[in-house]
Formats: structure tokens, C-alpha cells, sequence
């Protein structure tokens, strides 16, 4: 789409910042960074952001067994702690 080719651009023009953004991100949040990709990934002039040419959309999301958190209030501390390290993200992707 028109708003991922945008946004691939601005990671391309940022990517000494975006890059750090990330890795901050999955270090405080323990979830990484991924996507669907494109079997034939998107030409990028930026070595350092080319796997995020390849990319369909940027998902960051856990997936682990029920466990006790799941029915504990400390899930909430958790959504929150993992919401708000993957803010700054969101923030610049908009």
C-alpha cells in the first residue's frame, strides 16, 4: 500500500533511529519485532533496514500457554510494561 511504501521510506531516512527504537522495544518488552513478507522482497538502498522492505505489516505479538498471569492483576502490569515499551514504535510509524 501507498502508507507502507511511506513508511518504509521514513525507516529508510531514520534508520540509525528507528533501528534503535526496535531493539529497545523487543529488550524491554520481550517480544520481537515481525511480519508477513513478500516472497520477493521490496529494493532498498539501506542495507541496514532492507529486511523491513521485505515486510507486509509489523506485528509484535506474544504467544505463550495459560498460564497463572493470565488470571492474576499482575497481566495487566505486563500489557502495560509491553504497550508502553512499543510506544515510541507506534509513535513514529504514524
Amino acid at each position: 500500500t501507498d502508507q507502507m511504501n511511506d513508511l518504509r521510506i521514513k525507516i529508510s531516512d531514520h534508520a540509525d533511529e528507528f533501528l534503535a527504537m526496535v531493539k529497545k522495544a523487543e529488550k524491554e518488552s520481550g517480544i520481537a519485532l515481525n511480519s508477513d513478507r513478500y516472497k520477493r522482497p521490496k529494493p532498498c538502498a539501506n542495507e541496514k533496514v532492507a529486511d523491513f522492505y521485505a515486510m507486509k505489516n509489523l506485528i509484535a505479538i506474544e504467544d505463550r500457554p495459560a498460564d497463572d498471569l493470565l488470571f492474576s492483576p499482575q497481566l495487566a502490569d505486563e500489557v502495560t510494561k509491553a504497550l508502553l515499551a512499543w510506544l515510541p514504535v507506534h509513535e513514529f510509524c504514524r
